[in-house]
């Protein structure tokens, strides 16, 4: 089985036909627009793939910065004890806000 086309190859491939052809009918057009629209659907992932995607990596820049210490290095002016003061909260609050879906 090949493999599908990425949106840049169908693109290329239609750019070379229509140069080649010309505009000779609005079927050709027609087609090479549903193929581009699948290619670039094919290219897309699931709204939930993009969720869990953006939750790991706030996740991992949450534990680097926080659970990790490295935000005392950003701002060097607050002590570490009120950043540990402050730790449930921001933990609160990014997990609140990661959880929320849009309207």
């Amino acid at each position: 089985m090949a493999r599908p086309k990425s949106f840049y190859e169908v693109l290329g491939a239609a750019i070379k036909d229509v140069s080649e052809h010309g505009f000779d009918s609005q079927k050709r057009i027609n087609d090479w627009m549903k193929a581009l629209k699948d290619a670039a659907e094919a290219m897309m992932q699931s709204q939930r793939t993009m969720e869990r995607m953006l939750r790991d990596a706030l996740a991992a820049i949450y534990k680097r910065l926080i659970d990790n210490g490295q935000i005392a290095k950003l701002h060097p002016g607050v002590a570490k004890f009120t950043i540990q003061k402050l730790k449930p909260s921001l933990r609160a609050s990014w997990t609140a806000a990661s959880w929320r879906r849009p309207i």
